[in-house]
């Protein structure tokens, strides 16, 4: 992906960066919020907030020089690691589909588990938008806001993700029968199709058990079926 990105990464955009980091840490100064900054024509990364130093035992937390994705992917979860790249491929994907004005207004959301100072994995929140853009509207610089999600939400396996845009067949392809259903109820189908069980669409979407259960049986009974997955099916038939 990185190869293939045609991003112009002329002087100007990189001499604007340097200036501009130096001012992060004043305004990140949450010591559970970190700021880290991909280059797209380069698989590197800097990490420029200390939060890391903390929570983390990472390598790139001792050095100033960009460092490359194998520090970052040995501290996922060996269970997260194909979903957190199948999430970037995705939202980069829906990323260059858009215009370039829209591209401006795309973010994408997600959770994956890292690896702390005493081997324990905790799960973070990461959010991703476009910090700078070359003249063509192509993605320079990447944003990556980093949190520690509290120690009560810490499920052995949870996977959320969510992006501002969606992809535009997707769109139209759905909508005529999921009108039938509200967005919650959407949601909730969504997350039951991808394996999630009713506790952690709770945790998810941050309401009760019973309620996940009473939305369940709505979604069985508008789309007339017995089954969840038939129900999935039905609504992208």
């Amino acid at each position: 992906m990185f190869k293939l990105h045609s991003a112009n990464l002329v002087p100007s955009i990189l001499e604007e960066w340097r200036q501009e980091k130096t001012h992060f840490p004043k305004l990140y100064n949450n010591p559970n919020v970190s700021l880290t900054v991909v280059e797209m024509c380069t698989p590197k990364f800097e990490l420029h907030i200390g939060m890391h130093k903390e929570w983390l035992h990472h390598k790139a937390i001792e050095i100033e020089e960009p460092t490359n994705f194998t520090y970052l992917i040995s501290l996922t979860h060996p269970q997260d690691r194909i979903f957190s790249l199948e999430t970037e491929i995705i939202g980069y994907e829906i990323l260059m589909s858009l215009s370039p004005a829209k591209r401006q207004l795309f973010w994408m959301k997600y959770h994956r588990r890292f690896m702390d100072v005493n081997g324990d994995y905790f799960f973070y929140a990461l959010h991703l938008k476009v910090h700078k853009f070359d003249d063509n509207g192509t993605p320079v610089l990447i944003m990556v806001e980093t949190k520690r999600l509290p120690k009560k939400y810490q499920p052995d396996k949870i996977h959320y993700r969510e992006f501002s845009h969606k992809i535009k067949q997707e769109t139209k392809r759905v909508e005529p029968i999921l009108k039938k259903l509200s967005p919650r109820e959407q949601k909730v189908l969504e997350l039951a199709y991808e394996g999630f069980t009713s506790s952690e669409i709770a945790l998810i979407l941050k309401i009760s058990i019973n309620t996940v259960k009473a939305f369940r049986k709505k979604i069985l009974k508008k789309q007339n079926v017995n089954k969840m997955h038939m129900a999935y099916v039905v609504a992208h038939k």
